[in-house]
């Protein structure tokens, strides 16, 4: 049921984006697989995540959903019952690491790359054990996914 409603919701998608930008919903399709073809072959993607991406255009797997960093929190909240000053914690590394990120409005759409780069920048700033237990506050959250 759930795979079919994917579909379905999909497919509306797929017509308001290809109505809002005057092509069909055919060559909508085609423009993105082909984007994802570019974005591979230059290596801002790698096979699996393209592999995926293509599945999820052609409604074959459903997308992820994009939680905030709010909602990552309040997830490990639910599994890990952590104390509030750990809470705290995670809050401060997650808001430490979208503002780092820039355009990354949601923690689950960050990439190897952001992880990598802030990785460096906070080892650049602090001790390596302080950027450990930042990295580990900023994902811990991000381990459900």
């Amino acid at each position: 049921m759930e795979t079919s409603l994917n579909v379905v919701s999909q497919a509306i998608f797929s017509q308001s984006l290809a109505k809002r930008f005057g092509v069909s919903p055919e060559e909508l399709i085609d423009d993105l697989k082909e984007g994802a073809c570019v974005t591979a072959d230059q290596g801002w993607m790698t096979p699996k995540q393209t592999q995926r991406y293509l599945r999820v255009l052609y409604g074959e797997e459903a997308p992820r959903p994009q939680l905030t960093a709010e909602e990552l929190i309040q997830k490990a909240r639910s599994l890990k019952s952590p104390a509030e000053r750990t809470v705290a914690g995670w809050r401060k590394a997650m808001s430490d690491f979208l503002g780092f990120a820039g355009g990354v409005a949601h923690p689950t759409a960050a990439t190897r790359e952001h992880d990598v780069a802030y990785r460096s920048h906070l080892l650049e700033m602090v001790k390596p054990n302080t950027a450990k237990t930042t990295l580990l506050l900023a994902w811990v959250a991000c381990d459900l996914f």
